[in-house]
C-alpha cells in the first residue's frame, strides 16, 4: 500500500465574509500565517486582507493576445503571399484590411483560451484532482480559513483561541495530502 504524505491542518469555519475579512486582517497584522481560505464566491478585498501580490493574469491575457495577432498576421502573409496566392477581384495579394477580422479572431481566442488554460495551472486544477479541505456546504454558505498545524511555531490551544475571539463558529482538525 502506498503511503501519501499528509500534512496537519487546523480549520477555522466562518459564517458571513464580512467576519472572515476581520479574522484575515487580524491573523494578517498580528504576522500569523495562514495556510489558504477557501470560499464560495470570489470576495471582495479578501486579496488585500491576505496579503496576497496583485495577479499577473491580465499581462499573460494581452501577451496571449499578442501572440494571437502576430500569428495570425503570419499565418494570413503566408497562405496569401506564398503558399496559395490567388487573384480575386483584382485586388493585390497583401490586401490587409482584409486581414482585420481574422486578425481580430485570433487574438481574443489566443487571448481567452490561453488565458484559461494557465488559470487552470496556475491554481493547479485539474481532472481527478481531489480537494485539499472537504468541508460540508463549503461551496453553499461556509468560508474556510486554513492553518497548517505541523509547524514548529504552531500553538494549537492559541490558535483555538485566537479563532473563536475573530468569529470562527467551527473549529476542526484535518489532515491534508502534502
Amino acid at each position: 500500500m502506498i503511503s501519501v504524505p499528509v500534512k496537519k491542518v487546523l480549520l477555522g469555519i466562518f459564517d458571513s465574509e464580512k467576519a472572515l475579512l476581520t479574522a484575515a486582517k487580524n491573523f494578517r497584522e498580528k504576522g500569523i500565517k495562514f495556510f489558504d481560505i477557501y470560499t464560495p464566491y470570489p470576495v471582495h478585498g479578501l486579496d488585500q486582507a491576505m496579503g496576497l501580490a496583485p495577479s499577473r493574469l491580465p499581462q499573460f491575457t494581452f501577451a496571449a493576445g499578442a501572440l494571437g495577432l502576430l500569428f495570425s498576421i503570419l499565418l494570413q502573409g503566408y497562405v496569401n503571399l506564398i503558399s496559395w496566392p490567388m487573384n480575386i477581384g483584382g485586388k493585390p495579394n497583401n490586401a490587409w484590411p482584409a486581414f482585420v477580422p481574422v486578425c481580430f479572431e485570433l487574438t481574443v481566442l489566443f487571448g481567452g483560451v490561453l488565458t484559461f488554460l494557465a488559470f487552470l495551472a496556475r491554481c493547479k486544477l485539474f481532472p481527478g484532482k481531489r480537494p485539499v479541505v472537504s468541508v460540508s456546504r463549503l461551496t453553499d454558505d461556509r468560508f474556510v480559513m486554513v492553518f497548517v498545524a505541523d509547524e514548529k511555531d504552531f500553538k494549537l490551544e492559541e490558535m483555538v483561541s485566537l479563532l473563536k475571539q475573530n468569529g470562527a463558529m467551527e473549529i476542526m482538525e484535518n489532515e491534508v495530502p502534502a
